[in-house]
């Protein structure tokens, strides 16, 4: 059983994979800026469907690919006491279309936990169906820095 469960999700994230790769058309010159300053950009900048399902991703965190990522929901990725505020904030962005923040802890770098702050807008798709811009900063307290002295 657990072999066809292993099975069954290496062909999602294949699936996943494929569809990211179908579904991103040629870049014009302007999309080729937009697409290098969001490279450049230190923070996540996420833009997720009606229901949450995360449609781009600018970067991925240490391990992760973009068929680990695109098509799985927001909440996913997010520490379990960080979901209800932030679906609390993104339900009002949606609601009232004006942009609002949340802090968020989920998972750094090195796989430990990272505190982030982000940023939310509306954002509709062609449809006219509303999804979210999101932009998610690491505010989480680099440690102290090492003066080198040694101490008895």
């Amino acid at each position: 059983m657990d072999e066809q469960v292993r099975a069954l999700e290496a062909e999602c994230a294949e699936l996943r994979r494929q569809l990211a790769a179908v579904q991103r058309p040629p870049l014009t010159d302007a999309a080729a800026f937009l697409e290098s300053l969001l490279v450049a950009v230190p923070a996540f900048i996420i833009r997720t469907d009606a229901d949450m399902r995360m449609l781009y991703v600018n970067r991925y965190q240490g391990g992760l690919r973009v068929e680990d990522v695109i098509g799985r929901e927001l909440w996913d990725f997010l520490h379990p006491d960080s979901v209800l505020p932030a679906r609390a904030c993104i339900q009002s962005v949606l609601a009232t279309g004006i942009p609002g923040a949340y802090e968020a802890i989920s998972t750094g770098a090195e796989g430990s936990p990272a505190h982030y702050e982000t940023f939310v807008s509306p954002l509709a798709d062609p449809s006219g169906r509303l999804g979210v811009c999101l932009v998610s900063v690491d505010v989480t307290a680099p440690p102290p820095a090492r003066s080198g002295v040694a101490t008895e």
